[in-house]
């Protein structure tokens, strides 16, 4: 197996040792566009990334001084350097969470894959198998990241790793929720089996009780995006859109149809465009199929939810509520007279015109002056104005 360093080999220490993901991926076929490698090195990980970023000009981080790990990034992507935990590279294995991810590449000899816990074997086998309960009690959100990679890899949590992990559930609170908002995001951005194995064994139960949530509207989510995607493939990019880092739209949508009301969500403690986002969402789904055949309505939902709009169809279709797909044939015409209506008149057109001031009532006045557009019962600028005068003096 050999590591396509986008480094000279030479830049390394002798006892160098390639850990982790990549080698599982390796063993699995996977390749991703940019190169993501973890180092263990025995001695000096700071020094030896800091002298490779100066090498070859690239970005270097510390991500953490206390445990000696340092980032090196390269237009080729980012290379991870650690120090080995332990007086061996056997005994640094041994600390790590599955034993898929237990394996070493010596980066001198990348023939021999140091495999002390039968990582190829669980492989083969498609299964997520821990090193030993004690590691995952080291570092609780270990059983979270169980539930993410089964879901990433297709793989199944091995029956006694399952056990134990249910059992070792209530250790979650521990971890800072910082952590376990990024790795329920990452899992939210798998395939929507693993959230929901993980919320059925009973994992988020301290904060999350099962009967709270609607798994069934969740689970429907993933295929009406697919579904979406291929009516309006404009809509992919869309999905994929980050509110925030980690967060996209399409996780959001997901964490809208798992709950009956976003409060259930404050444990996290969201973003607030992602609490904006969760709220409306759930605000308006009973009122988009009641505003199916009232054109006021519908424009109303357009103005309050601008770019929501798609993500609320989403989450509408997902709960059975059959919507016509003109909603988004609509919001995707920049010049259709509901979900994007002209602005016939502004505030400081009508200031100007009948010679008011600002006030509450210019605002029901522009109000009106829409809703009538709305109706058709004024088209142009001109029907606009004498709609105003009229109102104004009524």
């Amino acid at each position: 197996m050999e590591i396509a360093l986008p480094i000279d080999r030479g830049d390394l220490p002798q006892e160098t040792y390639c850990v982790g993901g990549w080698v599982r991926d390796a063993l699995l076929g996977r390749t991703k566009p940019q190169l993501d490698l973890d180092f263990v090195l025995p001695t000096a990980p700071i020094e030896v990334a800091r002298r490779i970023a100066y090498r070859y000009d690239a970005g270097f981080v510390i991500l953490d001084r206390e445990r000696e790990i340092a980032r090196v990034v390269l237009p080729q992507g980012n290379l991870d350097f650690a120090k080995q935990v332990g007086n061996t590279i056997l005994d640094d294995l041994d600390r790590r969470d599955f034993c898929m991810n237990a394996m070493a590449l010596p980066v001198y000899a990348p023939t021999e894959i140091i495999d002390p816990h039968g990582g190829r074997r669980d492989i083969d086998q498609r299964i997520v198998r821990m090193v030993c309960p004690e590691n995952i009690k080291d570092d609780p959100l270990r059983i979270l990241r169980a539930y993410r990679q089964a879901a990433q890899l297709n793989f199944t949590i091995e029956p006694w790793t399952r056990q134990t992990i249910r059992q070792l559930a209530p250790l979650l609170p521990l971890v800072a929720i910082e952590r376990v908002r990024m790795e329920l995001g990452y899992l939210l951005q798998c395939p929507s089996g693993g959230l929901t194995t993980c919320i059925e064994d009973g994992i988020l139960a301290t904060w999350l009780e099962t009967k709270q949530l609607n798994l069934p509207r969740f689970r429907r989510i993933d295929p009406t995006i697919g579904m979406l995607v291929q009516h309006y493939p404009q809509l992919e990019p869309y999905f994929r859109q980050e509110l925030v880092l980690g967060h996209s739209i399409a996780s959001t949508i997901k964490y809208s149809a798992l709950v009956p009301h976003a409060s259930l969500l404050d444990f996290l403690g969201l973003s607030r465009i992602e609490q904006k986002w969760i709220t409306n969402l759930l605000r308006y789904l009973p009122q988009i199929q009641a505003a199916e055949s009232s054109p006021l309505q519908q424009y109303h939902i357009y103005d309050r939810l601008g770019e929501m709009l798609p993500a609320l169809f989403t989450l509408a279709r997902a709960a059975d509520i059959p919507l016509s797909f003109t909603w988004l044939d609509r919001w995707f015409d920049p010049h259709d007279p509901i979900a994007h209506p002209p602005v016939l008149l502004t505030g400081d057109d009508l200031k100007s015109i009948l010679g008011i001031k600002p006030s509450p009532k210019l605002g029901q006045l522009l109000t009106a002056i829409r809703e009538a557009q709305i109706g058709q019962i004024i088209t142009d600028r001109a029907g606009a104005i004498e709609f105003a005068k009229t109102w104004w003096q009524d």
